[in-house]
């Protein structure tokens, strides 16, 4: 689609900065984001790689829907050892994500020189906010909080990644998913976006949530009087996020519905389902495991990758 780039990927004003042999790259055009991701992924064929799917969904969104509340950029260093991508917008804190490298090891020292570099010359907005949110394994975690001075930071917990691969995905698609009698499938309507924030324990900016369940994919159940019963949205970088049933509605399997409908208008749409699930949310991790269409990302050595979100003060 020909669209004004600007809409999805608009350039931020870069400081007055002491000229020096910068080590990033920085991406902030379609078509520059799009080369960048053919090369990574070697023309789609890592795609599936768990490692790549935030990045290679946060392209298709911006290419395929309206979403124009949010800046993104994706930066490279020299080595192409580390992709991390930066959203900016008017609504809340920077967001920063980095992606693993795809043998799991990291180089410290790198890793600390790009994160430094992105944080001290490309986030424009953090003066303002000062603070941002960092996801990213708790290894390069630690790292930068070091490299921060230990700061002030809210975790919103550790996380195991949970991806689908080419097959699984295959597999879903030959499957029907459909409520129990009295319930009728559709996407999340605009009356129940403050409720979806409200039963959000991670819920960040009210304004940027309506924004993106009103731009971005949703599945919700209603009951047939048009009640909202169980519901699961996306997250601006491609994630699956926040499945929740109510309470009165729990037990009749609302929940595993809304989830899969809407991994399977993720691959309708060239998108790769994804999640992240709480470790100390028992249930919903167990049962995660048991669903034949996810996998749990793990490291070489078979451990989980510990995934963390933290909001951290910066000076």
């Amino acid at each position: 689609m020909n669209r004004d780039v600007t809409q999805h990927f608009q350039a931020s004003v870069q400081r007055n900065v002491k000229k020096r042999n910068l080590l990033l790259q920085r991406h902030s055009s379609i078509e520059s984001i799009g080369n960048l991701m053919k090369k990574i992924t070697n023309n789609g064929k890592l795609n599936e790689l768990a490692s790549n799917a935030t990045f290679v969904n946060t392209l298709q969104l911006a290419k395929t829907t309206a979403f124009d509340y949010t800046n993104v950029s994706y930066f490279t260093e020299q080595s192409g050892r580390y992709l991390v991508l930066a959203e900016e917008n008017e609504l809340q804190f920077p967001w920063i994500s980095l992606r693993l490298p795809s043998d799991s090891h990291h180089d410290l020292p790198l890793l600390r020189d790009c994160i430094s570099e992105i944080l001290e010359e490309h986030l424009t907005t953090i003066g303002d906010r000062k603070e941002f949110m960092l996801d990213c394994d708790s290894e390069a975690m630690e790292t930068i909080l070091s490299l921060l001075g230990n700061p002030k930071f809210v975790p919103d917990g550790d996380f195991a990644y949970f991806h689908m691969n080419d097959a699984q995905c295959a597999a879903l698609m030959k499957k029907s998913f459909n409520p129990p009698e009295g319930f009728v499938l559709r996407r999340v309507d605009e009356k129940d976006f403050n409720l979806v924030i409200d039963t959000w324990k991670y819920c960040d900016s009210h304004e940027l949530v309506k924004q993106r369940l009103h731009h971005l994919p949703s599945v919700g159940t209603y009951t047939n009087e048009g009640q909202l019963a169980s519901f699961m949205s996306t997250h601006t970088m491609g994630q699956m996020a926040h499945v929740f049933t109510l309470p009165e509605f729990r037990g009749k399997g609302l929940g595993t519905v809304v989830e899969m409908r809407l991994a399977q208008n993720y691959v309708q749409n060239g998108l790769r389902p994804h999640k992240c699930v709480a470790f100390n949310n028992a249930p919903v991790y167990a049962q995660s495991l048991r669903n034949p269409f996810y996998y749990e990302w793990k490291r070489p050595d078979g451990r989980s990758h510990c995934w963390n979100y933290s909001r951290i003060e910066y000076q």
